[in-house]
């Protein structure tokens, strides 16, 4: 009976672990998430921009530097873990270098981002890198692709290629359902190049499945027919 009870006393203090940190980050990530990229937008985004694309970087950092966070600090207070190096508990430091080093790398990334406007393309590399600016002249073709990615989910791939080799993923976006047709009529209009990949027969129900829902009035398996050669 003594080693039951051992054993559920580990399976709930792995779920309490696990699990707590889980609820408490969310509300964390959710905050963190639309006011980073809202207050991005207000500071950057020019008046003429169709499309405004943050990097992917920053968005796997606040996804996942609060949970690890909060993770750490539960730990640090569970007396198990409780392991000193230099009279520091060692949980809390590593969640002091987390939180750190995650504000340190999200100021830096706050300064990548592009601007996609009709008449012009502005990139910005970062707050110490050169910043680039365009005209759809400068771009020699666009791809609109898909690949599988996590659980065989279907990922939109809408590269722009410029003259310099400089590449930009329009689906990064937030708003890629919303302006992505506005783009790609701009760029038929400059007679650009765009090579559409096939979507296969095979292919086709998960696309249903995975987009055939309305996204805030936005039908995105149509826009999905639309930019892609069916």
């Amino acid at each position: 009976m003594d080693r039951n009870f051992n054993k559920d006393s580990k399976i709930n203090g792995l779920i309490f672990d696990v699990m707590i940190p889980m609820f408490i980050s969310f509300p964390i990530i959710f905050l963190l998430y639309s006011e980073y990229y809202r207050f991005q937008m207000l500071r950057f985004k020019m008046p003429n921009t169709l499309l405004f694309i943050h990097d992917n970087i920053s968005e796997k950092i606040i996804f996942f530097s609060p949970y690890i966070i909060v993770l750490l600090v539960i730990l640090n207070i569970r007396k198990k873990f409780q392991i000193k190096i230099i009279k520091i508990k060692i949980c809390l430091l590593i969640a002091i270098i987390v939180f750190l080093s995650s504000a340190f790398l999200l100021y830096f990334q706050f300064f990548k981002y592009v601007n996609i406007g009709k008449e012009d393309i502005y990139i910005s590399n970062g707050i110490f890198s050169k910043n680039e600016g365009y005209t759809w002249g400068d771009v020699t073709h666009a791809e609109v692709s898909y690949k599988r990615g996590n659980r065989n989910k279907i990922i939109l791939i809408y590269n722009i290629y410029m003259n310099d080799g400089e590449k930009i993923d329009a689906y990064d976006s937030d708003d890629f359902f919303k302006r992505i047709i506005d783009i790609d009529n701009i760029i038929k209009d400059n007679n650009i190049k765009i090579n559409r990949k096939k979507i296969l027969n095979s292919d086709y129900n998960d696309f249903i499945t995975q987009y055939k829902d309305k996204d805030s009035g936005v039908d995105r398996l149509e826009i999905i027919q639309g930019i892609l050669d069916k």
